[in-house]
């Protein structure tokens, strides 16, 4: 998934830009790629071990920033976003299942398929 490989990046731009107020408060055009790039479907960003934020709340005093987290948190992208993460829970827990089976989940099996059973 797109956000999840960029996170890491989303963290460390998240505390960048509170060096730089000026495109934080003024510059739409840089904030707007900035946020359909890296927190269009992410709101809540970890930036160091432990430490999250809610990029509705960090933000709202910053004019630019707060327009272009706007532009993208519509009700339909809400929607969407929980329509397909409701979708890949229920694949999951498909696929959980399989493994609660009294027995199933032997050592041998968690030996051998441990990346799959981790992705």
């Amino acid at each position: 998934h797109r956000s999840h490989s960029l996170s890491a990046q989303a963290g460390l731009l998240f505390t960048v830009l509170f060096f730089d107020v000026r495109t934080l408060q003024s510059d739409v055009p840089a904030m707007r790629e900035i946020v359909n790039r890296h927190f269009a479907d992410a709101w809540v960003v970890a930036y160091a071990l432990g430490f999250t934020a809610d990029l509705l709340a960090m933000w709202a005093p910053y004019t630019a920033a707060r327009e272009a987290l706007c532009s993208v948190i519509t009700p339909a992208s809400v929607k969407e976003l929980c329509k397909m993460h409701l979708q890949r829970l229920s694949e999951t827990r498909e696929q959980l299942a399989e493994y609660l089976l009294e027995g199933a989940l032997t050592q041998e099996i968690a030996m051998t398929r441990t990346s799959a059973l981790l992705s």
